[in-house]
C-alpha cells in the first residue's frame, strides 16, 4: 500500500545504522512477506486480499486506498472497525463515504453495521453473516475482480477470505 514506503525507508534506516549494508537491505526488502491476514494477495480467477487480521479507520483507508489503484473491478468486503468508541458512528460514515467516492463497485457489510453501508449508499449491500456474503459475492463476482476483505479480528472475515480464495482458484 502507499503507507509502505515509508515503513522501508524506517526498516532501511535501521538495518543501516546497524551496519547491514545496501545490497542486503534491498535483498531482504525484496524477499519479504506480509503476514497472514494483513494484505496478504491470492490471485487466481479473481483477486483476494485477506486484511481480515484486524481494522481501524487508518488501516481501513489505507487498504481501500490500496486496492482502489489496482486493475480491475473493486469489490470490498468489510465489517466492522472495533474500539472506536465514540467515534464509531463517524468513522464507519467516513469509510462508507470513501469506498463510495474510490468508485468501488460494490461494498458488502458483514455482521453489525454502524453506517458504512448508509453512507456508501446504492453500490452497498448489508448482510447478517458470511454465507450470506458469499451467496451475494456468487451473483456478482466476474474475472479479473479486486476483492478487499477486512474487518477487526473479531468479525472473523478471515475464514471468509481463504473461501474466497479457494474459490477463485479451482
Amino acid at each position: 500500500g502507499g503507507h509502505q514506503p515509508v515503513n522501508a525507508a524506517a526498516a532501511m534506516a535501521a538495518a543501516s545504522a546497524l551496519g547491514v549494508n545496501v545490497e542486503q537491505i534491498i535483498a531482504g526488502l525484496e524477499s519479504a512477506e506480509a503476514s497472514p491476514g494483513r494484505m496478504e494477495i491470492h490471485r487466481g480467477s479473481v483477486t483476494v486480499i485477506n486484511d481480515a487480521y484486524n481494522a481501524n479507520p487508518d488501516s481501513m483507508e489505507a487498504a481501500l486506498r490500496s486496492v482502489a489503484v489496482l486493475e480491475g473491478r473493486h469489490i470490498a468486503v468489510v465489517g466492522l472497525m472495533a474500539e472506536l468508541g465514540s467515534e464509531e458512528e463517524s468513522e464507519h460514515a467516513r469509510i462508507g463515504e470513501l469506498v463510495r467516492s474510490l468508485d468501488f463497485a460494490a461494498v458488502i457489510v458483514v455482521g453489525v453495521d454502524p453506517g458504512i453501508a448508509q453512507a456508501a449508499g446504492s453500490i452497498a449491500r448489508s448482510v447478517g453473516d458470511q454465507e450470506e456474503a458469499l451467496m451475494v459475492l456468487d451473483g456478482f463476482l466476474r474475472e479479473g475482480d479486486v476483492v478487499l476483505v477486512k474487518a477487526s479480528h473479531s468479525v472473523g472475515l478471515d475464514e471468509m477470505a481463504r473461501r474466497l480464495f479457494r474459490r477463485a482458484n479451482p
